[in-house]
């Protein structure tokens, strides 16, 4: 976050003592200015994957969007000066401001509604630092070494809780591990059921994420509807009614390689369920 910061104010400063120099024109069709030109780093090719720090402003330079390590695939031109155009312009390490035909952005670049404000003939301001260049190849190669090593640490913490907790001596990503805490008297779910079940949810090293006791109501849904993590229904369809069970679901049967941010749920990450089957409906 302060190296973005940083970054930001820095950017800021830059464009402010670049303001009395003139865009240039090039001749695929967009206008540049340089900020800070490298001009030794790796240039992109249609297909690269590309990591920036960018920001786009509108002709009356109100901010549009921003972000910081966006990456982005470098593809055909769809018009001349596009942005992609531009971007091969630049090298690793480049900062540059682009302006853009705004109409043609919309309509073919990002494939949206072109806002109300736009006019024919305005331009986009692009200020843009390129951080990264990657083949797909190299990127894809980057990814598996990353799924490899998130796998691994799973699998042994995992092992570690089953072991610990006394449901079983080894791990397998494949399937959910149920151990009943108390037993109960009614009816298994089946496909078509709707159940609902109190749960306390937590990660292996203990970590609470979610508690339907505080929220006082219970979680229902109904079985085979695919609505709610697989790993979970599985877990269920093993219980009685009135039963209370500690249900752990590797990774592929909750969120996989993806994980849930917005739940603070990351990638590779096995989800552990107290949960207390109420009633089928």
């Amino acid at each position: 976050m302060r190296r973005s910061l940083i970054y930001i104010l820095a950017l800021a400063l830059l464009s402010v003592s670049c303001s009395n120099q003139q865009f240039e024109e090039h001749k695929n069709g967009f206008s540049y200015m340089n900020i800070d030109r490298s001009e030794i780093g790796l240039s992109p090719r249609i297909g690269d994957l590309t990591t920036l720090d960018v920001s786009i402003k509108a002709p009356n330079d109100s901010l549009l969007r921003r972000a910081n390590s966006f990456r982005i695939q470098i593809e055909k031109a769809r018009f001349k000066g596009s942005i992609n155009q531009a971007l091969m312009f630049m090298h690793e390490g480049d900062s540059m401001a682009f302006l853009i035909d705004a109409v043609d952005y919309y309509n073919l670049d990002s494939e949206e509604t072109v806002p109300e404000f736009i006019k024919k003939g305005d331009k986009l301001r692009f200020d843009i630092r390129l951080t990264d260049v990657k083949s797909m190849e190299e990127f894809e190669q980057e990814r598996r070494l990353v799924q490899i090593s998130g796998v691994k640490r799973e699998e042994i913490a995992l092992k570690h809780f089953l072991k610990r907790s006394g449901i079983a001596d080894s791990a397998a990503m494949d399937r959910v591990f149920v151990k009943t805490l108390r037993k109960g008297t009614g009816d298994s779910p089946k496909s078509g059921d709707r159940v609902a079940i109190h749960y306390f949810a937590y990660f292996v090293d203990g970590t609470p994420f979610d508690n339907t006791y505080e929220r006082g109501q219970t979680f229902d849904f109904t079985i085979g509807n695919e609505k709610v993590l697989e790993g979970l229904e599985r877990g269920v369809e093993q219980m009685q009614v009135g039963e209370k069970a500690t249900i752990v679901i590797p990774s592929p049967l909750a969120y996989g390689d993806e994980g849930m941010p917005e739940a603070k749920i990351a990638p590779y990450t096995t989800l552990v369920f107290d949960a207390e089957l109420k009633k089928i409906k």
